[in-house]
């Protein structure tokens, strides 16, 4: 409990104070890039034949064989490539076993898997962590300086 602690100093709450704001304003400026990369992505061009599995900023769709697939992870054999996709598969993993499927790769790596009744996304994909900066931050923020400033008032009155 608080109360049997002796009282923070200014300064300590001032220290407090500048890491909630960095702490915030660092979460909002990765949920800013995790965006710009995820509009990147969106309007990337065409990759041709050599940028295809390379880090280049380009798309292609590919045709594949799904390898394996479990909740975690998806494994595809695009031209003869051996490629891991991280994901999150919360229900029953479908049967993989040699299934055809069109691959999207994005800077030479997969983002997607589709067949029929089957549709894969990568949990790698820059957008899947913005909601949850934008949050964390946001809540540092606001709720973060908002108890300083309450500590720093019952500091200030003594008590």
């Amino acid at each position: 409990m608080r109360a049997m602690q002796r009282p923070w100093t200014k300064r300590e709450l001032l220290v407090m104070l500048i890491v909630v704001w960095i702490g915030g304003t660092g979460l909002l400026v990765l949920a800013w890039y995790a965006d710009n990369e995820d509009k990147r992505m969106r309007g990337a061009p065409r990759c041709t034949q050599a940028e295809e599995f390379t880090p280049a900023r380009c798309v292609t769709v590919l045709d594949g064989a799904l390898v394996e697939l479990t909740s975690n992870f998806a494994r595809v054999d695009v031209e003869g490539r051996q490629l891991t996709m991280s994901t999150i598969i919360s229900h029953d993993v479908p049967p993989a076993g040699g299934r055809q499927v069109r691959v999207t790769l994005y800077r030479g790596k997969p983002v997607l898997i589709e067949a029929d009744h089957l549709w894969v996304d990568s949990d790698d994909k820059p957008s899947d962590d913005r909601p949850i900066m934008l949050a964390g931050g946001g809540f540092l923020l606001v709720a973060g300086t908002a108890g300083v400033v309450r500590e720093l008032r019952r500091t200030t009155r003594g008590g």
